[in-house]
């Protein structure tokens, strides 16, 4: 693995465990996160042959300039000082024959597309990458496979402390269903470990869903909003 997308990874998981450490520790920005390699990564893993994008320059145009480009954008969204155009951009004729879609991106375990604005204005939207959420659960199913004959209640403690952490990360402006996704996969995966502490197989979802009533687990909701300080 480059030395470069290993750090990378390790900035990810160091915010991740912070997350997990300190559920209700609020972090406002992500952006001291990114760098110049970064956004060069995620540049080159876009497409290159699709329609110019609403400020008019193709993928051609923008990587003749590629290091003054990005480190202009690099420099905008460390000071606040990005913001989306707002105005429509024109269909192209591979708009019309379906292959003009919007690209998109990965970074630090966001994908990042071109999204509608309640207002109908255009925005860069951020929502949770598939393969995190596969992954978050995927660790949950472990813990509750591993600690499934522990006191409800006790189990019921630490995955509060787990969805919180998730939230902790993920909940940006934006990102609300991503969330409530991954929320119930988390009632699903415990409910089917909890079914299988004994062989009469009757803790089912009802029963999970009565003990949610009392004991509910942590509503999505959004930690940091990009509306912070404006």
């Amino acid at each position: 693995m480059p030395g470069n997308l290993k750090s990378v990874l390790t900035v990810q998981q160091r915010i991740a465990e912070l997350a997990q450490r300190s559920p209700d520790f609020a972090f406002f920005s992500l952006a001291h996160h990114i760098d110049l390699y970064r956004l060069e990564m995620a540049y080159h893993r876009t497409r290159k042959d699709g329609a110019a994008g609403i400020d008019d320059v193709t993928g051609k145009q923008y990587a003749e300039n590629l290091h003054e480009n990005l480190q202009n954008l690099l420099d905008r969204l460390k000071s606040g000082r990005y913001h989306y155009e707002r105005r429509r951009k024109e269909k192209s004729d591979d708009d019309e024959h379906g292959s003009g879609e919007p690209e998109t991106f990965d970074l630090l375990g966001f994908t990042h597309y071109w999204g509608k604005t309640q207002k109908g204005g255009w925005a860069v939207m951020r929502k949770t990458m598939k393969s995190r959420i596969v992954r978050s659960v995927q660790k949950i199913d472990q813990w509750c496979r591993e600690n499934r004959h522990k006191p409800i209640r006790e189990q019921w403690r630490k995955l509060c402390a787990k969805v919180r952490g998730h939230y902790g990360y993920y909940g940006i402006t934006g990102n609300i269903r991503s969330l409530g996704r991954f929320l119930y996969q988390v009632c699903r995966r415990w409910q089917r470990r909890l079914n299988r502490r004994n062989n009469r197989r009757d803790f089912t979802w009802e029963r999970l869903r009565l003990f949610l009533e009392r004991h509910p687990l942590p509503l999505p909701m959004i930690v940091h909003s990009v509306f912070q300080g404006k």
